[in-house]
């Protein structure tokens, strides 16, 4: 188990990752401290190693999908919004924004998380950037002067970024906020190929990626343990 510090600071509890490989789950469990939450990603054709982890008490909250796209052809898309570089005093407007713009993260479909920490959890990921902790470059989507979407992305590392988080205000939605973010992130120095993640329960999403041109590169289940306190 490699312990998780940004979710156990934003879960108040101790979270820790679990190798998705045979024999992990068992010894995971039995050395996690009491109250902790582990997780595991396993790939969706690994179905025996999906089942150890099953019979250890582990649940799927989750199926991620992971997308993958060639940058060139996104960058037009940036000209369909207002987009520039998040500033200092984005952060609490992304804040506000990432708090309110998610329902299907794996933390919002573990019914064992209330839906506010869930929330949060979002908001947290987004500050982290703010504080230098966590991200290489965030784009911002302006609507009548406003912030009213962010990108938050990872890399490029070898050609790569990574969309890590991505929201958009519900009342600026269907305007092109999103395609002119990754746009954005498209034109970017060194960025060849673009990787983002959904939920196989976020039908909207999957569906947006695949139009403007993302595939999908792989699938994994993704499997939650809580532990007892006791």
């Amino acid at each position: 188990m490699v312990s998780d510090d940004f979710l156990s600071f934003v879960l108040k509890r101790p979270v820790g990752r679990v190798e998705s490989k045979a024999g992990a789950a068992g010894p995971a469990r039995r050395s996690a401290p009491p109250g902790a939450l582990l997780f595991a990603r396993v790939p969706s054709a690994e179905v025996g190693l999906l089942a150890e982890f099953l019979d250890e008490g582990f649940r799927v909250v989750d199926m991620g999908i992971t997308f993958e796209a060639e940058a060139a052809p996104l960058r037009a898309l940036a000209a369909a919004a207002v987009v520039r570089p998040a500033f200092p005093e984005d952060r609490q407007p992304v804040g506000d924004i990432a708090r309110t713009s998610f329902q299907y993260s794996r933390f919002h479909l573990d019914p064992r998380l209330p839906r506010a920490l869930a929330d949060e959890s979002r908001s947290a990921w987004t500050d982290n950037y703010f504080l230098k902790k966590y991200g290489d470059k965030m784009a911002v989507a302006e609507k009548e002067g406003r912030a009213a979407g962010f990108l938050l992305g990872v890399g490029p590392r070898a050609g790569l970024a990574q969309i890590s988080l991505i929201g958009v205000r519900e009342a600026a939605r269907g305007l092109g906020l999103g395609k002119a973010m990754i746009g954005w992130l498209a034109g970017e120095a060194g960025v060849e190929r673009i990787e983002v993640g959904t939920q196989a329960a976020n039908i909207a999403a999957a569906r947006f990626y695949e139009a403007i041109g993302f595939r999908i590169r792989r699938t994994d289940y993704v499997c939650h343990l809580h532990l007892a306190d006791d």
